[in-house]
């Protein structure tokens, strides 16, 4: 019987390209790396995907790109999370990018395939993990159990929803939907008393875009408890710095 779980089941065209971007540092014993596809739940290794090794000790541009991924927000951010991981990434000279865009996404098997090869070199001895698309960092226990251990994608945990203060109330919106090749989503000035509704719009669109439904402006947005004319704007590009994608931009709620 064919195997169910990976499907995208509302999937109806590629529409934007899945990007899948992981940073894993400590990759010190690379030697060591073994990929199994029944160990790793992997077909095989994605063409489009890239493992890509870096060190400190290979000169000044290597150097200066392996730091780029803890300065600024991201080193922030990992600050926040637990200041003895940032003391463990500073001091790691060799990291491996796995990165890919992928041009056959008709179901997940792109994601499945690159969690595993990922799996694969965080046991070569990794410190820690930076998933660039939503700039959360992971211990490798950690990121194994959220990510690698489950046997059905759970889109949610690939995307992170995120609460910004604005005038006029709180503005929702997603990074990581462009795992899935659809925009990221905005909800903006959404008050104290519709803060729960806005999760549950912007969860139902994580669970649709990501299982393949393409975005349309012009289909209205029914929404409980709502006299209706709510409708969504694409907006945005990859250059976008608070996506690094497109946006659907919820308006009215």
């Amino acid at each position: 019987m064919e195997n169910k779980t990976w499907e995208r089941i509302y999937f109806q065209e590629t529409y934007q390209k899945p990007c899948l971007f992981y940073v894993l540092f400590g990759t010190d014993s690379m030697d060591k790396l073994a990929v199994s596809k029944s160990r790793h739940n992997i077909d095989g290794m994605p063409s489009e995907l890239e493992v890509i090794n870096y060190s400190k000790q290979e000169g000044e541009r290597q150097k200066n790109y392996i730091e780029g991924f803890y300065q600024g927000l991201p080193g922030e951010f990992l600050k926040a999370k637990d200041s003895r991981l940032y003391d463990e990434v500073m001091s790691c000279s060799n990291i491996a990018v796995v990165r890919g865009e992928f041009d056959d996404s008709a179901t997940f098997s792109y994601l499945k395939n690159t969690i595993g090869i990922v799996q694969a070199v965080m046991e070569t001895g990794v410190k820690a993990i930076l998933d660039l698309q939503i700039m959360q960092w992971f211990e490798p226990e950690e990121w194994s159990k959220k990510f690698f251990e489950p046997m059905s994608p759970n889109v949610f945990e690939h995307v992170v929803i995120l609460e910004s203060g604005e005038n006029g109330g709180t503005w929702l919106h997603t990074r990581g939907m462009r795992k899935f090749g659809r925009p990221d989503l905005s909800i903006r000035k959404v008050t104290p008393d519709k803060m729960e509704l806005g999760v549950e719009i912007i969860n139902r669109f994580i669970q649709a875009f990501a299982h393949g439904v393409i975005p349309d402006e012009k289909r209205e947005i029914k929404i409980r408890n709502s006299a209706g004319g709510i409708f969504g704007r694409l907006l945005g590009d990859y250059e976008n710095m608070d996506f690094s994608n497109y946006y659907f931009e919820i308006d009215g709620i």
